[in-house]
């Protein structure tokens, strides 16, 4: 018979290995790198006897209605601070041209802007609308379509919004006084 899993030791251990990182909820952990919250949650499996690591990323430049949004897959977070260029990495792991998602490339286009790289940026974003271009109606009817997608972005694509926006969803969710780790451009 298996024993269920000891939360308390096990965060312990986590926080131990990345001390950067807060407790949120039970086995899930963030902390803020500038304009985004990176998670790891630790999703219990095989009757919670077993776990299995789930890093995340949530955006705080644009106003969404839960503060963590889990992007599960084969990325392991092997160093507690990422740069820019590691997180641009590994939104780009999770899509491609047949499994996308308008908001990681909107996040992407967005993280470029924010370090300065509006060039980037705007390539970015080129290149996203011709991948959304490419999809059936039915998958983007929930936003309006690739115009409505792409004015929606460039209207993001002002450093005074964003800024009002991470303050925002920091207010939203009472984490105003969370450390900010910063990011670096990588």
């Amino acid at each position: 018979m298996y024993a269920k899993l000891n939360n308390r030791k096990i965060e312990k251990d986590w926080l131990q290995a990345f001390p950067t990182f807060t407790k949120h909820q039970t086995r899930n952990f963030f902390k803020r790198q500038d304009c985004f919250l990176i998670g790891i949650y630790l999703n219990p499996i095989s009757s919670h006897t077993k776990y299995e690591i789930c890093f995340y990323v949530y955006n705080l430049m644009v106003d969404l209605d839960m503060p963590v949004i889990p992007l599960t897959s084969n990325y392991y977070v092997q160093k507690d601070e990422l740069n820019s260029q590691d997180l641009i990495q590994y939104m780009k792991g999770i899509t491609n041209e047949y499994i996308n998602s308008e908001d990681t490339m909107k996040d992407i286009i967005l993280l470029h802007y924010w370090c300065g790289n509006e060039e980037q940026a705007l390539k970015e974003l080129e290149d996203s609308i011709k991948i959304i271009s490419k999809w059936e109606e039915r998958l983007t009817k929930d936003f309006g379509g690739v115009e409505a997608w792409e004015k929606q972005v460039r209207s993001l694509m002002n450093r005074d919004i964003l800024t009002n926006n991470i303050d925002k969803q920091l207010n939203k969710f009472g984490l105003e006084k969370l450390k900010d780790y910063g990011l670096g451009i990588g």
